[in-house]
């Protein structure tokens, strides 16, 4: 596997983790994750997705193939390690998630639009993800893995329809 399928491949996770950090009443313990694996010791997923990005613009620049192999497995063990914690808390505590496509601050209506565009793109990278998730997974022939995947998925497609009938109304 070259350089350019390494960081194709940990790019293509990014969406899958930001969705299962978006979820609404997440937080957990900066003590949840293995130590040493992180920079970051805030509670803040964002700053762990940023550290995440980080290290993939490093792995990218770095000319040594053995030092890229071995950071593309350590960030891909701190994205698995960030999707099953965010799995494990959602065993723990079900969050019943709002029904409608909410935006928080309404400033103009073209600011509403753009904000829904920008959300849309964003889910529609997260749905993909998630498939290409759940194509890896089905090989794995792994029924409550996939199930999960398949619920996640069911989610997702549900805020993107939401948030697309609430584009379709500002036109």
């Amino acid at each position: 596997m070259g350089v350019t399928d390494i960081l194709s491949t940990l790019r293509g996770r990014l969406p899958e983790l930001e969705w299962q950090l978006s979820k609404p009443g997440l937080s957990f313990s900066p003590r949840s994750l293995p130590a040493g694996l992180f920079h970051s010791h805030d509670d803040d997923p964002v700053l762990y997705v940023a550290e995440i990005k980080a290290d993939i613009n490093t792995l990218a620049v770095h000319p040594n193939p053995r030092i890229v192999r071995y950071l593309a497995e350590k960030i891909n063990q701190k994205i698995n390690v960030l999707v099953s914690v965010c799995a494990g808390y959602n065993r723990e505590k079900p969050v019943q998630e709002p029904t409608g496509f909410i935006i928080d601050q309404l400033a103009t209506r073209r600011q509403w639009s753009q904000a829904l565009e920008a959300d849309i793109e964003r889910l529609e990278e997260q749905k993909n993800a998630l498939l290409a998730t759940l194509a890896g997974r089905d090989a794995t022939n792994d029924c409550t893995v996939s199930l999960k995947l398949q619920s996640e998925l069911g989610n997702l497609e549900k805020k993107l329809t939401l948030a697309k009938e609430a584009y379709s109304k500002t036109r």
